[in-house]
C-alpha cells in the first residue's frame, strides 16, 4: 500500500517530487536500497521538500536520522556521519554491542569512545569508512530506516567519502538516503556529489523554480488580498521563481507599503536576491543594537547557538539576549526558543558577509576562547580558528593539533589536515612549526594527499637528531614511492641521505631505512645502480632476529631469486639461510626467516610491500602451499583490521598463487576481490585468467586504462605489459603483441630480471614470432629461457620454458622435449601447465600417427583442462581427441564445475557454515551480493537451502 502524500506539509508545486519521494519510501520498506539527490540553488526548497518527505517515512514507521551541513562545521572529523549514527546509537544502547559487532567495531572510534568503548589510538580512512558500512547494515537489520542530510554540500570529507562509498552498495539494504545539496560551493564536495549521483541506486530529484501561478499563490497568502497578475510576474521575474528570495522580497514591499497592484509593478522591479539580503539587514537593524550583536554573534558561531552562547559570544546580558531573540524571532529571522538558528541559511551567510572581516576574525578567535574556557570539545573550537586570522598564538597551535588528534583517531585525515595548515600559518618557526609540519606529513599521508612528502621533507631540515630526521625520512619515502612514483628517485636519495647521518649503520633505524630504500630502488632501472651496490652491502651484514632485520632479509631472499642468475648470489644468500640447497630452497628457507612465523605480518601490517617481498618470493619460487598460508593470514589480518588495501593486495597475490596452480575458478575470485579495492595490483592476473576462458573482449576493457609508454620504467608494469601481449597475440594482432614483448624485455635484460617465473616474457616472444615465421628467432629465445630456468630448481617456470621450446622446435626432438616438459610440469602443483603439455604432447604423437598413443595424453590434459576451467584449452583437447578417433565427453553445465568463480568461493563459505553477513565481511561485499550468488548457487546445484550446500558440493565434486 503506497504512502498518502496528502497529509504532507504545505509545500507549493512540489506534489509530483513529494509523491516520488514517498516511492523511494515505499521501496525501502520492501529491502530495495535507495540514494536520494534533491538538488537545486540556495532557497529553491530542498529543505522544506527534505522535511516533508521526513514526516511521511515516520508516519510509515521508518526511524529518521537526520544531519546538517554547515560551513563551519564543514572540517568536522566524520561530522555529519556522527550527526546521523550518534542519536541511533544512543536510542539503542542496549543493543550498542549487537549494532558494532563484527566489522562495525571499526566505527566505534569513529563515533567516539563513549559509544563503542573503543581504545585504538588510530583508524585509518578505509577502515572507518568500512566499519560505518557495516553498522549501517546492522541499524538495517532491524527495519528500515532514513538517513536524511541537508546542505550536503557543506559536510566533511570524510563523511561525503561514507556516503560516497554506501551509494553502491545500498542494493538489497533497506536504507533511504536523502541527501540536500546545491553545486559550486565547494568544488571537492562537488566531486565526491558526483560519484554519487552516478550511482544506479540514485534517484536525483532537480528542483525547478516557482511558475508564476505559485508565486501569485504566496503572494496572495501573504497579502491576503486579490494580486494583479502583472505584480504577480514582476515579483517572480525579480526572484526568478526562488521561493526564499520570493518570501523575503515580500517581507521587504510590505515594509514599505507597496500593495499588490499592476500600478506598483514599478516598484518591484529592480528588486532581486542582491537588494533582498539587503532588506534583511535593514529589518535587523531597525531592531534595536543587541539584536545586531545577537544576529551576528549567532553567524560567527555558524547560524546556530544557544542563548548561553550567543551571551558569551556577543557580550551581552541575559536579558539583552533574550529581547533581541524575541524581535528577530517575530522579524522571521530565527527560529526556535534554545538553541536559537537562523531561518534560512542565506540569512546567516548574508549577516556573516556585512560583519567587516577584522571584526569578523576577532570574534571567531573570542569565540574559540569561549568555547574552550567552557571545555568543548578541541574540533568545535579549532572550527572558529579556521576562520580567524593568524596571530602566532602558542595556544592556538596547540587547539589546532588538539584537533587534529582527534580526527586522525577517527580516522578523518582530511579534517586532521586542515587543521594542521592552519596551524602552520600560526607557527612560522621554531619548534612548533616542526612539530605541526611533521604531523600535517603523517596526516597527508593518511589522507593519500599528494603534498605529505614535502612537509615531512620540510619537518627534516628542523629535526633536532639524526635519528628523527630518519623516522620523517621514512614516512616520506614511502609516500613518495607509493603514491607518486615519478619521484622514486627523490626518494631513494632521501634514504640514502638520511642512512648516511646516523651515527650507528647497522642500529634498527638505519637497517628500516635500507630496507626500504632497497625495496624501492628495485623498481625502476633509473635507481637499478644505487639498488645492485646497496644490495652488495646488505650481503655481508649479520642479520638477526630483530623487525628491520627481517626486513632486509626479505629484500635478499626476493631479489635474489628475481634476479636469478648468478650462482654466487646463492652462495651468499645460503650463509642467511642457514643451510645450502637449489637456489629455490635457499631463497625460500631465507624468505621464512623474513616471516619469522608470523611476526612480520604483525610488525609490517597486511598493506606492507616488505611483507609480500616474502610471500611473493614463495611463489616465484614454486613454493604455493607456503605463500598461500601466509596470504591467508594476512587476508584474515586485512579482514580483522578492515585494511581494505591490504585485502586488495593480498587478494591480488592469492590470485596469482592460484592462477599459477592453475585453480582458475579460485584465481578470479581473488582477483575479482582485489580489482574492487587494488585494480593496478590485480590486473595481469585477472587478463591472464580472461585469456584461458576465451573472454578477450572483457580482457580488453580491463586493460584499456593502461596506457603503458615503450619507456614505462617500473618493474611492476612488466607484468600489464606481458599480458596485454598475450592478449594482442590471442586477437592476432601479433605486431603490437611484440612491441609490447620487446620493451618488456629491454626492460627485464636492462634490470637484469633473469628469472623466468616472474614474467616468461621469452616464451610468449617465441611462440608469437614462430607464427609469424622467424623459426631461429623464435627458437632462441626458447632456449634462453630454458637455460635461465633449469638451474634455479622451478619445475614450473622449467616446464613452461621445455614446452614452449617444444613448440618452435623444428625437429624430431619436439617429443623428447615434452616429455621433459611433463615431467618437470608433474613435480609442480601447476594443473593448467601440466594440461598444456600432455594436450602439444598427444597432439603431436597424433600428428606423427601415434593416434592411440595419443589418446592417454589428451584425456589426461582435457580432465586437468576442465578442472582448471579452462575453456579454451579444453576445447582444444576435444578436438584433438575427436582427431584420433575417440569421444571426449561435454562439459558440465550443472553441478559444482558450472558455478562462478565467485558463486564457488561464497558456496565453500556458506558450506562451512558461515552466515550472510560473515560471508559479505570476509569478501568485502554487500550481504545482497552473497544472496545472489547463493541463489545462482542453488539453482545449479539443484539444490533449495543452505543447509543441502555441503553434501552437494562433495557429491558433485565426487562425480
Amino acid at each position: 500500500m503506497g504512502i498518502d502524500v496528502s497529509q504532507a506539509l504545505p509545500l507549493l508545486e512540489r506534489d509530483s517530487e513529494l509523491a516520488e519521494l514517498a516511492g523511494d519510501i515505499d521501496s525501502v520498506r520492501s529491502g530495495m536500497g535507495r540514494l536520494v539527490v534533491v538538488e537545486g540553488p540556495a532557497g529553491i526548497g530542498k529543505t522544506g521538500l527534505l522535511g516533508a518527505a521526513g514526516s511521511l517515512a515516520e508516519e510509515a514507521g521508518l526511524p529518521v536520522a537526520r544531519a546538517r551541513g554547515t560551513e563551519l562545521e564543514a572540517g568536522f572529523a566524520f561530522g555529519v556521519v556522527r550527526q546521523l549514527f550518534e542519536p541511533l546509537l544512543r536510542d539503542r544502547s542496549r543493543q550498542r554491542a549487537r549494532l558494532l559487532r563484527g566489522a562495525a567495531g571499526l566505527a566505534a572510534e569513529v563515533l567516539g569512545p563513549s559509544v563503542g568503548g573503543s581504545q585504538r589510538a588510530t583508524v585509518r580512512l578505509p577502515e572507518a569508512i568500512h566499519g560505518l558500512y557495516w553498522l549501517t547494515l546492522n541499524l538495517a537489520e532491524r527495519g528500515p530506516f532514513l538517513a536524511s542530510i541537508d546542505d550536503a554540500h557543506w559536510a566533511d570529507p570524510s563523511s561525503l567519502r561514507f556516503l560516497s562509498y554506501l551509494a553502491g552498495r545500498l542494493e538489497g539494504v533497506g536504507v533511504l538516503v536523502m541527501v540536500a545539496a546545491r553545486r559550486g560551493e565547494a568544488p571537492a564536495a562537488d566531486d565526491l556529489l558526483e560519484v554519487v549521483m552516478r550511482e544506479r541506486v540514485t534517484n536525483v530529484v532537480q528542483l525547478r523554480p516557482l511558475s508564476v501561478g505559485a508565486t501569485a499563490s504566496l503572494l496572495g497568502r501573504e497579502y491576503q488580498d486579490e494580486v494583479a497578475p502583472e505584480f504577480a510576474r514582476a515579483c517572480h521575474d525579480a526572484t526568478r521563481g526562488n521561493p526564499f528570495y520570493l518570501r523575503e522580497l515580500i517581507h521587504a514591499l510590505r515594509a514599505d507599503g507597496i500593495d499588490p497592484t499592476a500600478a506598483q509593478v514599478s516598484r518591484v522591479a529592480g528588486q532581486g536576491p542582491a537588494s533582498v539580503a539587503r532588506s534583511v539587514l535593514t529589518r535587523i537593524a531597525g531592531l534595536s543594537p543587541a539584536a545586531v550583536s545577537v544576529a551576528r554573534a549567532l553567524a560567527v558561531l555558524g547560524g546556530e547557538g544557544t542563548r548561553r552562547a550567543l551571551t558569551e559570544v556577543g557580550s551581552l546580558d541575559q536579558d539583552s539576549v533574550g529581547a533581541a531573540v524575541d524581535g528577530l524571532t517575530a522579524a522571521e529571522v530565527v527560529v526556535g526558543a534554545d538553541p536559537v538558528s537562523f531561518a534560512h541559511p542565506i540569512v546567516r551567510a548574508s549577516i556573516y558577509a556585512d560583519i567587516p572581516a577584522g571584526e569578523r576574525a576577532r570574534l571567531q578567535l573570542h569565540t574559540a576562547r569561549v568555547f574552550a574556557s567552557s571545555g568543548a570539545p578541541a574540533e568545535r573550537v579549532a572550527a572558529h580558528l579556521l576562520a580567524a586570522g593568524p596571530a602566532g598564538d602558542r595556544w592556538v597551535i596547540d587547539m589546532l593539533s588538539e584537533a587534529a588528534g582527534d580526527a586522525l583517531s577517527r580516522g578523518a585525515p582530511d579534517s586532521a589536515v586542515a587543521y594542521l595548515k592552519r596551524a602552520l600559518a600560526e607557527a612560522p618557526a621554531g619548534d612548533d612549526r616542526h612539530r605541526v609540519l611533521a604531523l600535517l606529513g603523517r596526516s597527508e599521508c593518511l589522507a593519500y594527499q599528494s603534498g605529505a612528502s614535502a612537509h615531512l621533507i620540510e619537518a627534516m631540515d628542523t629535526a633536532s637528531t639524526a635519528e628523527e630526521r630518519g623516522e620523517l625520512a621514512l614516512q616520506a619515502a614511502q609516500a613518495m614511492i607509493m603514491r607518486d612514483p615519478d619521484r622514486s628517485e627523490a626518494a631513494i636519495e632521501l634514504l640514502d641521505r638520511a642512512i648516511g647521518e646516523l651515527p650507528e649503520p647497522d642500529s634498527q633505524l638505519s637497517m628500516r631505512l635500507e630496507a626500504q630504500l632497497l625495496a624501492g630502488a628495485g623498481l625502476k632501472l633509473s635507481t637499478r645502480r644505487v639498488h645492485a651496490e646497496r644490495m652488495n652491502g646488505v650481503y655481508s651484514k649479520r642479520l638477526g632476529d630483530e623487525p628491520a632485520d627481517r626486513l632486509l632479509l626479505a629484500n635478499l631472499a626476493n631479489w635474489t631469486l628475481l634476479e636469478g642468475r648468478t650462482p654466487g648470489r646463492f652462495e651468499e644468500l645460503a650463509r642467511h639461510a642457514g643451510a645450502a640447497g637449489t637456489p629455490a630452497e635457499v631463497a625460500c628457507r631465507v624468505a621464512e626467516r623474513a616471516l619469522g612465523g608470523g611476526r612480520l605480518l604483525r610488525e609490517e601490517g597486511p598493506d606492507s610491500q616488505l611483507f609480500y617481498l616474502a610471500s611473493w618470493t614463495l611463489w616465484l619460487a614454486d613454493r604455493f602451499d607456503r605463500s598461500d598460508n601466509w596470504l591467508g593470514q594476512a587476508l584474515e589480518d586485512a579482514r580483522e583490521r578492515g585494511s581494505v588495501l591490504g585485502y586488495g593486495l593480498a587478494s591480488a597475490s592469492q590470485a596469482e598463487v592460484a592462477y599459477r596452480r592453475g585453480d582458475l575458478t579460485l584465481a578470479e575470485a581473488h582477483a575479482r576481490a582485489a580489482a574492487d579495492t587494488s585494480p593496478e595490483d590485480a590486473v595481469a592476473v585477472l587478463v591472464g585468467i580472461l585469456l584461458e576462458q576465451g573472454r578477450l573482449d572483457e580482457a580488453d576493457h580491463i586493460l584499456a586504462p593502461y596506457r603503458m609508454p615503450p619507456d614505462a620504467d617500473h618493474l611492476l608494469l612488466q607484468p600489464i605489459r606481458a599480458a596485454r601481449a598475450r592478449l594482442r597475440i590471442a586477437q592476432g594482432r601479433a605486431q603490437e603483441a611484440m612491441t609490447d614483448l620487446h620493451a618488456c624485455g629491454t626492460w627485464l635484460e636492462a634490470w637484469p630480471v633473469k628469472n623466468p617465473s616472474f614474467v616468461p616474457w621469452r616464451s610468449s616472444a617465441a611462440l608469437a614470432l614462430n607464427h609469424a615465421g622467424e623459426h631461429e628467432r623464435a627458437r632462441q629465445l626458447a632456449a634462453e629461457e630454458v637455460a635461465l630456468a633449469e638451474p634455479l630448481d622451478l619445475p614450473r617456470a622449467y616446464g613452461i620454458a621445455l614446452r614452449t621450446l617444444a613448440v618452435v622446435e623444428q625437429t624430431t626432438d619436439r617429443i623428447d622435449l615434452l616429455r621433459a616438459a611433463i615431467a618437470q610440469l608433474e613435480r609442480s602443483e601447476a594443473r593448467l601447465e601440466h594440461a598444456r603439455a600432455l594436450i602439444d604432447y598427444g597432439a603431436s604423437l597424433r600428428r606423427t600417427g601415434h593416434r592411440a598413443d595419443a589418446r592417454p595424453p589428451l584425456r589426461q590434459g582435457l580432465d586437468l583442462a576442465h578442472h582448471c576451467r579452462a575453456p579454451v584449452l579444453a576445447e582444444r583437447a576435444r578436438e584433438e581427441l575427436l582427431a584420433t578417433g575417440a569421444r571426449p565427453r561435454r562439459p558440465a553445465v550443472t553441478g559444482r564445475d558450472a558455478l562462478t568463480s565467485t558463486e564457488a568461493r561464497v558456496a565453500n563459505l556458506a558450506a562451512e557454515g558461515q552466515s550472510t553477513p560473515e560471508i559479505a565481511q570476509a569478501l568485502f561485499v554487500t550481504p545482497k551480493t552473497v544472496e545472489t550468488h547463493l541463489a545462482h548457487t542453488y539453482q545449479k546445484l539443484n539444490i533449495h537451502a543452505r543447509t543441502e550446500l555441503a553434501h552437494a558440493l562433495r557429491a558433485s565434486a565426487t562425480r
